[in-house]
């Protein structure tokens, strides 16, 4: 296994919790938590002319501690930041890091419980966070409260129902329902283990219907968009150009009921120039020769099928011509 120190560097307030609770366990681990706290002292040196075994006891006792010592150093040097660094290398024991890192960063003020007593009731859960996350966010913050408080007045610990206090009203507006029903439960399972346990299956909720109803939304948006492909294409049938109805003259016309498409407006541009040919006075067979001459100027440009749907609009319209012969 690796020696090698997994602990994210010290580089300020709000890191040491973390960076206290990993580097006090890593140093457990490789049994020198004592050297570093102050309570396995330097061995004191045996009194002059003591017996060899005396002496060779004491060599063995001091040379552990130093190695103990200089692990514990070196540690410290390699999971601080560059500035922090600079502030221990002057120092010449573990214990004297230690106690500098300590009084620097749980300094017994009033001013420092205040401030993390403001910190404490501003959290709130963000909105892409978790319950687990928001929950260890919160209980973080909450020990360290209690530490400074512990150290602003000996013996004072902070009743655990802040916690779940502060803990219900950090919850967005969608856990409003499950609050009212947590504070309606009986006293004695208001605890908070309960209260995580019951928070992650409400966050499964909420999740799921926001998932239904997005589903949901998908659909009612997509059923509503008017579809892309061409008439012949989306229903299998002719394109509808639009629906007839009667001028006062009896006679029957083309009347649009959508939005034109492109090819409805290559189509009317096409009726456009058949107009000039179909005036007044002008026989259908004699619109019909012209049309003609016309299909071959443009069927270079247009398919067949676009130019037989154009003939087909352009013999109804011809009929809107109220004098011809």
């Amino acid at each position: 296994m690796s020696d090698k120190l997994k602990i994210k560097p010290l580089s300020g307030e709000e890191s040491w919790s973390k960076y206290k609770f990993q580097i006090s366990c890593a140093l457990k681990r490789k049994d020198i938590w004592e050297i570093v706290t102050g309570e396995e002292l330097q061995p004191d040196p045996p009194a002059q002319g003591a017996a060899d075994d005396v002496v060779r006891v004491y060599k063995a006792n001091l040379k552990t501690w130093k190695i103990g010592n200089n692990t514990a150093m070196d540690m410290f040097s390699t999971s601080v930041s560059d500035d922090y660094l600079e502030q221990i290398m002057v120092l010449g024991s573990a214990k004297e890091i230690w106690e500098y890192l300590v009084n620097s960063f749980e300094r017994k003020t009033a001013h420092r419980a205040e401030g993390l007593m403001a910190e404490f009731w501003s959290l709130s859960m963000n909105p892409d966070e978790s319950v687990n996350a928001y929950v260890m966010r919160m209980k973080e913050k909450w020990a360290r409260l209690n530490e400074a408080a512990v150290h602003q007045q000996a013996n004072t610990v902070l009743p655990d129902f802040f916690l779940m206090i502060r803990t219900l009203t950090g919850l967005p507006p969608a856990y409003d329902t499950f609050v009212a029903i947590w504070n309606g439960a009986p006293e004695d399972e208001r605890t908070y283990a309960n209260l995580l346990d019951r928070l992650i299956v409400e966050e499964q909720r909420i999740q799921k219907n926001a998932s239904v109803a997005k589903a949901a939304a998908f659909v009612t948006t997509n059923s509503a968009k008017p579809s892309s492909k061409p008439a012949t294409e989306a229903t299998g049938s002719k394109p509808k150009w639009g629906k007839k109805a009667e001028t006062k003259s009896g006679k029957s016309t083309i009347q649009l009921t959508k939005q034109p498409s492109p090819s409805y407006q290559r189509m009317a541009k096409f009726c456009t120039l058949a107009s000039f040919v179909a005036t007044r006075g002008t026989s259908w067979s004699t619109v019909q020769r012209r049309l003609s001459k016309l299909v071959l100027r443009t069927s270079s440009t247009q398919p067949v099928p676009e130019i037989r749907g154009h003939l087909h609009f352009v013999a109804h319209a011809w009929q809107r011509f109220p004098a011809r012969g």
